[in-house]
């Protein structure tokens, strides 16, 4: 148990080296998100390195907040394609409620095909709400 915490927080620090890592790179390219640039201009009482380095930790923080969105619209869009099993296959449920599977590559296409508008969907919406966030 302590060995699972200790390699979890290990691959956590990991994980933020390189969110930090890509939002330093993105300052040095002059990619700023603007909102977060502003918060950090109004805590760093207009000191641009102090705002800098406060900037960077809510980029990061800003990223982890994205990764969640994507996370729970993923989780989302399996919850609510629930007749598609890891096999690859169709699921039905026969009058009875025993559950039958079927090689029937109809259903499998219909599904993927619904997943996939699904995901555009829900990603529209986040990515919307990201762009007007950061506008």
């Amino acid at each position: 148990m302590f060995k699972k915490y200790m390699l979890n927080r290990a691959l956590s620090k990991m994980v933020e080296d390189k969110l930090y890592e890509m939002a330093l790179d993105e300052v040095e390219k002059g990619i700023i998100k603007k909102g977060a640039w502003a918060r950090a201009l109004s805590q760093s009482d207009g000191v641009d390195s102090k705002a800098r380095s406060i900037y960077l930790r809510y980029r990061v923080e800003s990223m982890k907040n994205e990764n969640r969105i994507i996370n729970a619209v993923i989780d989302e869009v399996r919850k609510t394609n629930k007749n598609i099993n890891p096999r690859n296959q169709y699921i039905k449920k026969s009058s009875k409620n025993h559950i039958k599977t079927s090689n029937s590559i109809e259903p499998l296409e219909s599904d993927r095909t619904q997943i996939i508008i699904n995901i555009i969907i829900i990603l529209a919406g986040v990515l919307s709400y990201i762009y007007i966030a950061y506008k």
